[in-house]
């Protein structure tokens, strides 16, 4: 009985800490979204898929 005892024991704080890793998660600060992804790579886009042999100046801003 006490290893039956002892496993739960192990089960239930595995799903504690499961739960508060889940529920307990900070959204993340300064994330960019993909639309903010998409605008910053399309100048580029010419140049990453093969078309263009250098990039664009609008790609590269210093």
């Amino acid at each position: 009985m006490a290893v039956k005892k002892m496993v739960e024991a192990v089960f239930v704080v595995g799903l504690v800490v499961t739960m508060m890793n889940v529920w307990g998660a900070v959204p993340v600060e300064g994330a960019i979204s993909c639309n903010q992804v998409v605008s910053a790579m399309t100048p580029c886009a010419t140049y990453l898929i093969g078309n263009a042999a250098t990039p664009a100046a609008a790609c590269c801003p210093s």
